[in-house]
């Protein structure tokens, strides 16, 4: 059986896949028919559902894997909801003239918004066998690593996007620092200092925003400022294992102790006790 944190590192993993598949249907919606492009704009809302999933995987507590199942089977909705409002759009696309033309982009982009509809109901069935699992663990190190690890390509961007624009600052430059330095030494339990680095990084976001004019390197800084604040969420919040209790016996069922076939023999000591013969000691006849 898988265990629950591959599981979980499996989920995670797959948002990044479903988000990239998210893109290229919104890459694809101008070659499509009116219908099926009004019809896929109900998917930018997954969006968001896709958000909270990932924060809920990062939070090292069972409860908000609850709320992470609820969240899924919301997305896997609303893909069957598109996909069934453009399957019908499509057929009904088909015996007019001038939408011949937008019928092999709305298959297309139809077959893509199938395949993400079976991959939120494949993640909401892993989210509901993660809460099956008898034995649960989450440890606030790794999801703070986790966490960190996804803000550090947005720092690189922003400095990288600044520098190309000739507008860097030095006030987006302390994640460059902070971050691997978090990621080095977050299992080693130093919570305070990892707290104190981003702390300082959280600030410098907030400085830079109120500096950066760029769009890119504000909606960036602005990513950065929400994982750093999950990260110094996560230096609060103990890791979490919990181990499903052994079931009740049933109080219908009734013990029974085995009893041994073979005869036993006694035999009368001087003190008027009462003795067991061994195998040995049978009687002879």
């Amino acid at each position: 059986m898988t265990s629950s944190a591959t599981l979980q590192n499996n989920i995670r993993q797959r948002v990044v896949l479903v988000v990239a598949l998210s893109i290229g249907i919104q890459a694809g919606r101008p070659f499509v028919s009116d219908s099926v492009h009004k019809a896929t704009t109900l998917l930018e809302m997954n969006y968001v559902l896709y958000g909270i999933l990932l924060l809920c995987s990062t939070l090292p507590s069972k409860n908000a894997w609850y709320m992470g199942a609820l969240v899924s089977t919301l997305a896997t909705l609303v893909d069957a909801a598109v996909l069934g409002l453009g399957l019908i759009a499509t057929m009904r696309c088909i015996d007019k003239a001038g939408c011949v033309s937008t019928i092999p982009g709305s298959v297309l982009v139809l077959g893509f918004v199938g395949l993400q509809c079976l991959l939120d109901a494949y993640q909401t069935w892993n989210v509901y066998i993660v809460l099956r699992q008898p034995y649960f663990v989450a440890s606030s190190p790794q999801r703070l690593r986790v966490t960190v690890a996804w803000a550090l390509p947005f720092t690189l961007l922003t400095n990288l996007v600044l520098m190309t624009a000739s507008t860097w600052t030095v006030w987006v430059s302390p994640g460059l620092m902070a971050y691997p330095i978090v990621i080095i030494i977050a299992p080693a339990g130093e919570d305070l200092f990892v707290a104190l680095l981003l702390g300082v990084a959280l600030g410098s976001h907030m400085v830079a925003l109120l500096t950066v004019e760029h769009t890119l390197a504000r909606t960036s800084l602005l990513i950065q400022s929400v994982l750093s604040t999950m990260g110094l969420v996560l230096t609060l919040i103990p890791s979490s294992v919990y181990v499903k209790p052994p079931p009740r016996p049933d109080p219908s069922v009734q013990t029974v102790l085995p009893v041994s076939s073979e005869p036993k023999v006694f035999r009368s000591t001087e003190n008027g006790l009462t003795q067991r013969r061994n195998k040995s000691q049978r009687l002879q006849f």
